[in-house]
């Protein structure tokens, strides 16, 4: 009776042995990977600790109280480890580009696809978008229809056209030149460079800002805030305009000089300083979250697409929906057509901001908002985007955002 006694209590020390050893090697295995597995470590060691319970009765109790805290501990790593993983990571620095005038064609305009769509290749990836923001608004295949915007295939040689015209020589927009004494376009690469720093100064037909029979252009000067070209960046997304229709790129300097014409000196942007590169810069962050709450709106480009209410120059945007957020979320967050998971107004901004695709209001087209305000809008920006838009109710004044 005493040998199967112990004989009993060998296959029991045995056994809860191996499971200690199995869990020692379970958690050396995926303590630095990526795997869920981890937590079955304290599962094994939680029946190993009952096992060795019976193994040894005189700490019976003590062996079994372990045993349970264990299983707490296993509980709350399990839940912990289930939960999607992600690694916060610092935003990525954009890469330094050498001086422009080095580098051929190709490789300029390779820049400018990365300006406006994000990358090299972007240009066929629906939705890409870059620093230039051009594809919010601007199509650029040959047979595309530009409802926000005109298309932008075969500009270069439409251009040449342009400035021919009466309608361009003579016109009646809300500025007629980029600045006093700056003259209009005589070339295509002028006008191109005059659309980009003075798009009021002439605007195509069909695509003013709404109400003001053409005379103004809801687009920005691109070498002021939200986007901040520089004049070498400029010339890079031009110069993809012209290489990816194999037409002959004007020099460099050429670009350089019908840029300067129409931007007076003391409004010329400069790159980053520490480098002087085109596409070129040390912090992708577009607000520290210390500005007023209109700044923040305006360079976080809010304001190019939406009406925000109570903030000053934010109320002519039509791309985007009108931000009552207050008395619309819960709408929307019903819609059978909402793919997010947000329970409150302030999750389904937060939601709408990083993820914006989730959600597309009626009558609004997808991929227009950008995608990656999770690496260029910090924790403080976005608390106070929050905060403000869901106090925002139709019928109600807006909040007084020099409180906020």
């Amino acid at each position: 009776m005493k040998d199967k006694e112990l004989l009993f209590k060998l296959w029991i020390g045995a056994l809860a042995g191996g499971l200690i050893l199995l869990a020692i090697a379970n958690y050396k295995v995926n303590f630095y990977g990526n795997s869920r597995l981890l937590p079955v470590s304290l599962g094994i060691l939680t029946a190993a600790t009952f096992i060795l319970g019976i193994y040894f009765q005189k700490v019976r109790y003590i062996m079994h109280g372990a045993a349970f805290m264990i299983i707490v501990a296993a509980a709350f790593a399990g839940f912990a480890n289930w939960l999607p993983q992600t690694i916060g990571e610092p935003p990525a620095l954009e890469e330094a580009i050498d001086d422009i005038s080095t580098m051929s064609p190709q490789e300029l305009a390779d820049v400018g696809e990365k300006l406006i769509f994000g990358a090299v290749g972007g240009s066929t990836v629906k939705g890409a978008e870059g620093k230039a923001k051009c594809s919010l608004c601007h199509v650029f295949g040959a047979s595309d229809h530009g409802e926000r915007a005109p298309n932008l295939f075969g500009l270069p040689g439409r251009s040449s056209e342009i400035v021919q015209l009466d309608s361009y020589k003579n016109r009646d927009t809300v500025q007629t030149v980029a600045f006093e004494g700056s003259g209009i376009a005589e070339t295509a690469i002028e006008y191109m460079a005059e659309s980009h720093a003075c798009p009021n100064c002439y605007v195509t037909p069909g695509f003013g800002k709404g109400g003001s029979n053409d005379r103004e252009s809801p687009m920005p000067a691109v070498h002021k805030s939200p986007i901040n070209l520089t004049i070498d960046e400029m010339v890079a997304v031009d110069a993809w305009m012209y290489v990816r229709e194999g037409l002959d790129l004007p020099s460099v300097d050429e670009m350089r000089a019908a840029y300067e014409k129409f931007i007076p000196e003391d409004e010329r942007p400069q790159a980053t300083a520490g480098d002087g590169e085109a596409g070129g810069g040390d912090n992708p962050l577009l607000t520290t979250g210390d500005e007023t709450l209109p700044e923040i709106f305006e360079k976080a480009q809010c304001s190019l697409c939406h009406v925000i209410p109570g903030i000053p120059g934010a109320d002519e945007g039509d791309f985007g929906p009108e931000l009552y957020v207050k008395s619309n979320a819960s709408k929307r967050m019903k819609d059978k057509g909402y793919a997010g998971s947000a329970s409150s107004v302030q999750e389904y901004i937060l939601e709408s901001i990083m993820n914006p695709n989730l959600y597309i209001v009626p009558e609004f087209d997808e991929d227009l908002m950008p995608d990656d305000f999770g690496t260029t809008l910090n924790a403080k920006t976005l608390y106070r985007i929050v905060n403000y838009l869901s106090k925002i109710e139709k019928g109600k004044d807006p909040p007084n955002y020099e409180e906020m």
